[in-house]
């Protein structure tokens, strides 16, 4: 520069603006530091700052992911708080461009002491909204850097934004590609979405609120993120590795995860900071959710021996329970089953164990007694799986006890979850199919129920079958259905021709029941022949009906007799042999028959009035009239009774 005083003027030159050399600095030490990590690179800076300055993209494993990580940058040279922490204010307009991105985050450079601070929005939001303050209305507000942004910061929350959007990105796949009939289902049943927070005390208390809400399948769909957030070890995983076991119990669980909360906890056992007692206790749930009931049955044990029968009542009552849930999956039913009684000593409305004692006495055949622990079942937690589990185990008493009323009554309330827990239908399903054509009333029942599966499941031939049978059913007992027998062939024939082979010839019986009420004989002896064909002897008593019902006794003859000899020696086999020996004029065949159906039935009025009309038209009269005058003294209103006595000549000389 010039000494001479006559340009002295010319010395005015620019000065160096600090705040752009402060900026310089911050951003040197910001993109040397995210060059140096192995989670993150900086994808691209903003040059149209409304609030980004950096958007670090996320790597795994060396890959890019398009997972980005919004950041506003700040350097200072100001002096730091008292604690270390440094406060810097930003306009409030540019929190809320932050906000939109998940994970956003202020960065601090603090040039005094060379240290990169980080805010994290979530943060800076979260402090404002419990503070009190009106801050909504302010135009600036002051953001507090307390956190060291090092590589382990970093990594986690690169880690959490990944798993955040991996989990956003399958929701949305799962959507983009599902059937839109089906997308009301998928949606009524997926997990809400949950936001973990990057603050690992607020991602603690979220857990432990999802935990004693029973919100084990979205703790679980969030495992990944938690541990992230909060490290494997953290106390508070001891959540998520519970969440884990509840759901492995019920068979959902991850056996990995399982194994890793086991040796969790196990390490907890040398802290000291917890019940012992609970922990062995845990610590067995988890064995029994890996399928090691010996290794449970001993955690459970060392859990008794820690814990106190009145300080721990409920405790020690669902740990007998769980014993003997372990004792009953090995087979030993009667030890089980002591567990569950001493369980309810001590926790008399212990829901786990009234539940367990049902199945018990289920299995045992004793409806009665499982009906009336299964009654006392009340879940207060809101797990409809559980509650649903109850309603199960009711609906199969009630049809073991005949009472299809109640049945089919739980069976509506159960299929009101039947969207959302997957086992109902099946289940539901093999309890109707099983019980549900006992009387005309289950019959009617049945038929809604199958409507109502066949609309939910459109493409079950099952659900097509049951509901043709119930139709049968219900016509074979009287009741008019509003289809006539051609055609309802047309729609049971094909359901025949697709049926395994050991169920088509009960099908071919059924139609050709059907025929039979309609009338149509030549039709009922087809079906019925297609079902001795196919079946054999069981089958043959309504063949040979039908063939005398169509005067073909002779063709009988061989079928009924195996019937009334050997398959089904009752009176009305011995009458129908009798009768196709009437038809094929074999007298003495047809008497012995008829005589042999009386003896067996006294009151068989027919058996007696065939038998007089064999002897009249064998030319035995005597025998004819001795043996019409006793039928007509045993059935004086019968028809047959009336017609002899109007003609005095068939009963005296």
């Amino acid at each position: 520069m010039s000494d001479n005083p006559d340009f002295e003027h010319l010395n005015d030159l620019p000065k160096r603006d600090t705040n752009n050399e402060i900026e310089q600095k911050a951003q040197r030490a910001f993109r040397n530091f995210v060059d140096s990590s192995e989670s993150c690179f900086i994808q691209t800076p903003d040059t149209k700052d409304f609030g980004t300055d950096y958007q670090l993209e996320v790597l795994e494993n060396g890959s890019a992911t398009n997972v980005r990580i919004h950041v506003q940058l700040k350097g200072t040279t100001k002096n730091a708080n008292c604690d270390g922490s440094v406060t810097i204010g930003v306009e409030r307009s540019n929190l809320n461009y932050l906000m939109v991105q998940r994970y956003s985050l202020y960065v601090c450079y603090h040039l005094p002491s060379a240290r990169l601070l980080y805010a994290p929005v979530d943060a800076v939001i979260t402090g404002y909204s419990h503070s009190g303050r009106s801050w909504t209305e302010q135009d600036t507000i002051s953001v507090r850097f307390t956190k060291v942004l090092d590589h382990e910061a970093l990594d986690s929350l690169a880690s959490l934004a990944r798993l955040q959007a991996i989990a956003s990105r399958d929701y949305r796949f799962s959507l983009t590609v599902g059937r839109a009939e089906d997308l009301g289902i998928f949606v009524g049943s997926a997990l809400p979405e949950i936001h973990v927070p990057e603050d690992q005390n607020r991602a603690a208390e979220l857990l432990e609120s999802l935990y004693y809400n029973n919100k084990e399948e979205i703790i679980t769909a969030a495992f990944d993120r938690f541990a992230a957030v909060l490290g494997s070890n953290h106390e508070a995983m001891r959540f998520c590795y519970m969440a884990e076991i509840n759901l492995g119990m019920s068979g959902h669980g991850d056996a990995k995860r399982i194994s890793r909360a086991i040796d969790f906890f196990v390490r907890l056992i040398e802290t000291d900071r917890f019940e012992i007692g609970g922990l062995h206790f845990t610590i067995g749930n988890g064995q029994t959710a890996l399928r090691d009931e010996e290794a449970a049955i001993s955690s459970y044990v060392k859990a008794l021996g820690q814990l106190d029968t009145v300080d721990d009542r409920e405790l020690v009552a669902q740990c007998l329970k769980n014993m003997g849930s372990s004792y009953f999956k090995l087979g030993e039913r009667d030890k089980a089953a002591q567990h569950f009684e001493d369980a309810l000593k001590l926790a008399p409305t212990l829901a786990e164990a009234h539940h367990a004692l049902g199945v018990h006495f289920v299995q045992q055949g004793n409806y009665e007694k499982a009906l009336n622990h299964l009654d006392n079942v009340v879940f207060d937690d809101g797990r409809i799986s559980k509650s649903s589990s109850t309603l199960g185990w009711r609906i199969n008493c009630y049809f073991n006890l005949h009472r299809t009323k109640a049945a089919f009554r739980e069976i509506n309330s159960l299929l009101a979850h039947a969207a959302t827990q997957e086992w109902i239908w099946p289940w539901t399903a093999r309890q109707v199919a099983s019980f549900g054509l006992v009387s005309v009333e289950s019959a009617q029942a049945s038929l809604d129920f199958w409507h109502r599966f066949r609309k939910a499941n459109p493409a079950n031939d099952f659900a097509y079958s049951q509901i043709l049978l119930a139709k049968v059913y219900l016509k074979m007992n009287g009741i008019d259905i509003g289809v006539e027998y051609s055609s309802f062939r047309r729609d049971f024939e094909p359901l025949i021709a697709s049926a395994d082979a050991s169920q088509a010839p009960f099908l071919w019986d059924r139609l050709g029941h059907f025929a039979q009420i309609d009338g149509d004989w030549d039709e009922a002896a087809r079906c019925f022949h297609h079902a001795y064909d196919l079946g054999g002897e069981e089958y043959g008593y309504c063949l040979g009906t039908a063939l005398n019902f169509l005067n073909r006794g002779q063709e009988a003859i061989s079928i009924l007799k195996e019937q009334a000899e050997r398959v089904q020696p009752d009176s009305m086999s011995w009458f129908q042999l009798a009768v196709a020996y009437e038809q094929a004029g074999e007298d003495g065949a047809a008497t012995s028959s008829y005589q042999k159906a009386i003896a067996l039935d006294p009151d068989y009025d027919l058996a007696w009035f065939n038998l007089g009309g064999v002897f009249w038209n064998a030319g035995a009269t005597e025998a004819a009239r001795k043996t019409w005058r006793a039928a007509v003294e045993k059935f004086p209103d019968h028809e047959l009774a009336i017609k002899l006595q109007s003609e005095p000549g068939f009963l005296r000389d």
